[in-house]
């Protein structure tokens, strides 16, 4: 699966942002004031720096994507 950069739900344009890390060891978050969904490429835990496999990546987008539709 392709993660796209924008898309459009309930007439709202989401931008994705692909981040090199988050804050708090997130994988993602969804920002509905600026409607973007932000997803990690890795996940700092015990000082080192995990990177994520695309499942992971794209399991997260699905995951922030049905926080747009509430």
């Amino acid at each position: 699966m392709k993660i796209p950069t924008e898309f459009i739900i309930h007439g709202h344009i989401i931008k994705v942002i692909i981040c090199g890390e988050l804050e708090n060891e997130k994988f993602g978050d969804y920002d509905c004031v600026k409607e973007q969904i932000r997803i990690a490429r890795n996940i700092r835990r015990d000082l080192a720096l995990i990177p994520l496999t695309d499942t992971q990546m794209e399991t997260t987008f699905l995951h922030e994507l049905l926080h747009c539709i509430q």
